[in-house]
């Protein structure tokens, strides 16, 4: 993804330099075709100028053959002569149109550059904002994988609380055991202690018991001897 996006982004610097380089390039042509308009502008004047003097030589040559009644040679110079001037003056006004249509170009061009410099400015726009849409992914994605590490480390931060807990269960159920085998033990030896109790009871009641039958025994015996002496 983040080599598309480098391409993509090569790909648009690349354009934007060729879209510069031709905004220049077309920014220097209005203003030579400007020029244009200015010389011939210059030159129509002048023609005119020319025309207009050459108006006059024709009207005073048309007076001065009326008045003299010259040949009709002469009559016919004039009328060539004002048929070129005619012919001028048309030449200066077909001149003057191409100088408005010119102009009118001109401006047409110029409103083309200043559209096409308006569109280079909203490709940088978009550039701008691709670029800054790539960094907030390029973001996005850090923050993702940090969560993701971080979901991972909380994982296995669970799995070891959960074994640790298991290992606990399992140790208080070893020590719960081993208490009741404790608990068993002593009231077994509470029990045995008590029987050897009774039994040293029962004993000492039976040695207690001899003594007193052998202390029968020998009364009886020392009264027998005694019977027996008299």
């Amino acid at each position: 993804m983040e080599q598309l996006f480098s391409f993509r982004l090569g790909l648009q610097l690349l354009r934007r330099r060729t879209v510069e380089t031709g905004e220049k390039r077309l920014g220097e042509v209005p203003e030579r075709l400007g020029e244009v308009p200015e010389r011939l502008g210059e030159v129509t004047g002048r023609l005119g100028e020319v025309t207009e003097r050459l108006g006059e030589v024709t009207g005073r040559l048309g007076e001065v053959t009326g008045r003299l009644g010259v040949h009709q040679a002469l009559k016919t110079c004039v009328y060539a002569l004002r048929t070129c001037v005619y012919t001028l003056k048309t030449c200066v006004y077909a001149l003057k149109t191409c100088v408005y249509t010119l102009e009118t170009c001109v401006y047409a061009l110029r409103t083309c550059v200043y559209a096409l410099r308006t569109c280079v400015y909203t490709l940088k726009t978009c550039v701008y904002a691709v670029k800054t849409c790539v960094y907030t992914l390029k973001t996005c994605v850090y923050a993702l994988r940090t969560c993701v590490y971080a979901l991972r480390t909380c994982v296995y931060t669970l799995k070891t609380c959960v074994y640790a807990v298991k290992t606990c269960v399992y140790t208080l159920e070893t020590c719960v055991y081993a208490l009741r085998t404790c608990v068993y033990a002593l009231r077994t030896c509470v029990y045995t202690l008590k029987t050897c109790v009774y039994a040293v009871k029962t004993c000492v009641y039976a040695q207690r018991t001899c003594v007193y039958a052998l202390r029968t025994c020998v009364y009886a015996l020392r009264t027998c001897v005694y019977a027996l002496e008299t």
